[in-house]
C-alpha cells in the first residue's frame, strides 16, 4: 500500500494540474482502497474491482478516461516532476503523434540506471525492428498512447502474461502501418 500511495503522489504532485489520475486496483488486500479513499482530490479516481490480471486492469482503466492521451504507472514506479507536461507537450505538437515512448530511471538492488531512448519519431517499420531488436528501452509506466488507438487495437491482451508491454507496441506499429497504407492508396 506504502508504494501505491508513494505513485499516486508523484502523479498528484505534478507540474501540469490538469489531468485525471485513474487507480485501477485489481483486488489487492493491502488497505490500497481504503488508503486512497482519504485523498481528497478531484483528480483521483478509485476503479476496484477483481479484473482478469494486470492487462484486463490496465484496460479498465483506458476504457474508464475521458481524457484523449493516456499514460500508465505502475504502483511501485513514480513519476519525476514534469513528466506529464513533457508527455503531453509532444502530442500537443505532434497531432500525428500515437505513441511515445519515455526515458525513464530504473532503479534496481539500490542501483540507478538511466534507461536514455533518443529523442526521433520513428516509422512504423522502424518501431517494430527496434522493438523486435529490443534496440528500445521499454517500461509499462514509459509508455504513452493516444487513446483512441489503443482502443482501436483492443488495448492490453489479457493472455499475455510477460512482455505485453512489447506486444502493445507491436500492434500500434502495426496500426500505423496499415493507416499509412490507406492514405497512400
Amino acid at each position: 500500500c506504502e508504494a501505491v500511495l508513494r505513485a499516486v503522489e508523484s502523479v498528484l504532485s505534478q507540474s501540469m494540474p490538469r489531468f485525471e489520475h485513474i487507480v485501477v486496483d485489481d483486488g489487492s488486500t493491502d488497505g490500497t482502497a481504503a488508503a486512497l479513499a482519504g485523498i481528497r482530490d478531484p483528480r483521483l479516481i478509485y476503479v476496484g474491482a477483481k479484473w482478469r490480471g494486470a492487462n484486463a486492469a490496465r484496460n479498465a482503466g483506458i476504457e474508464r478516461a475521458r481524457a484523449p492521451v493516456v499514460t500508465f504507472l505502475d504502483s511501485d514506479d513514480v513519476y519525476l516532476p514534469h513528466r506529464l507536461e513533457r508527455t503531453l507537450t509532444w502530442f500537443d505538437a505532434n497531432p500525428a503523434l500515437e505513441v511515445l515512448i519515455s526515458s525513464y530511471v530504473s532503479l534496481k538492488g539500490g542501483r540507478a540506471t538511466d534507461c536514455i531512448n533518443r529523442d526521433a519519431f520513428l516509422n512504423s517499420a522502424t518501431l517494430e525492428r527496434t522493438l523486435v531488436a529490443e534496440t528500445i528501452l521499454i517500461a509499462g509506466s514509459a509508455i504513452t498512447a493516444r487513446r483512441e488507438a489503443l482502443l482501436a487495437i483492443g488495448g492490453y491482451d489479457s493472455d499475455i502474461a510477460r512482455m505485453q508491454d512489447r506486444e502493445l507496441l507491436l500492434r500500434l506499429a502495426r496500426r500505423l502501418r496499415q493507416q499509412r497504407r490507406q492514405v497512400e492508396r
